[in-house]
């Protein structure tokens, strides 16, 4: 499970070409690698390491893509970040796609580029030159609002991860669970699904009259019906 993930903090706003200086980002002079936990990663206490650091790079950040431009607005009025967005995680859950016509990166970068304007970022989004799929990011620019604002937006940041999460701690955020419940039936008993398909045809064919040589496309019922229906049989309720 990719849970945990590296951050680079940058100290120079010049990042370009940072590569071609070193061997490792651990070797640079004026950056820190940070090799964190996602909950520490979280906590306020531990913002003070890169604190006089002004930019925040994420590259292909998996569960942290939302909470790097949080953490920018936590750190300094100063604090820009990259974002390279991979898999498809709000706050402390997975992104439901919301819009049928797109698929469902196209919405998670939407929901991604919306919720950096809501913490008040300007940001370019770009297209990467790498060979990957996953390859459009998101660039901060400084802030829509003055220095003078700055302590108010703080004091506002966490509401914002609250309206798109269930985090409804008062101090730090909240990281997703390490058991991530699933919502789809693909942990259902094969023996139950068969169970449930059958009753279905059966509920859907028990009109026909079997004497008839006219084809029957059977009754119809709605999937609130059916659900009513299974759970009143006992049958079910057993299983």
């Amino acid at each position: 499970m990719r849970q945990w993930l590296a951050c680079l903090a940058i100290k120079s706003g010049e990042f370009q070409g940072y590569w071609n200086r070193c061997e490792s980002p651990q070797d640079m002079e004026n950056c820190i690698f940070i090799k964190c936990v996602h909950r520490k990663f979280l906590r306020s206490q531990n913002w003070s390491v890169i604190s006089e650091y002004n930019w925040l790079i994420g590259n292909h950040s998996d569960e942290l893509t939302p909470w790097i431009p949080y953490v920018a607005t936590m750190i300094s009025y100063q604090c820009q970040f990259f974002v390279l967005p991979c898999c498809l995680w709000n706050f402390t859950e997975k992104y439901s796609r919301k819009d049928a016509i797109l698929s469902s990166y196209q919405c998670y970068l939407k929901h991604i580029g919306a919720v950096i304007n809501e913490f008040g970022f300007r940001s370019r989004m770009d297209t990467m030159k790498i060979p990957s799929t996953k390859r459009t990011c998101f660039v901060s620019s400084g802030r829509d609002y003055s220095d003078a604002e700055y302590k108010k937006r703080v004091d506002s940041a966490l509401h914002i991860v609250r309206s798109h999460s269930s985090n409804n701690a008062d101090t730090d955020c909240v990281a997703r669970s390490k058991e991530i419940k699933i919502r789809n039936g693909t942990k259902i008993d094969k023996k139950l699904c068969k169970s449930i398909v059958d009753y279905t045809a059966e509920l859907l064919t028990s009109n026909i009259d079997k004497t008839s040589t006219i084809w029957s496309a059977g009754d119809t019922i709605s999937f609130p019906d059916l659900v009513h229906q299974i759970k009143q049989d006992i049958s079910f309720q057993c299983a």
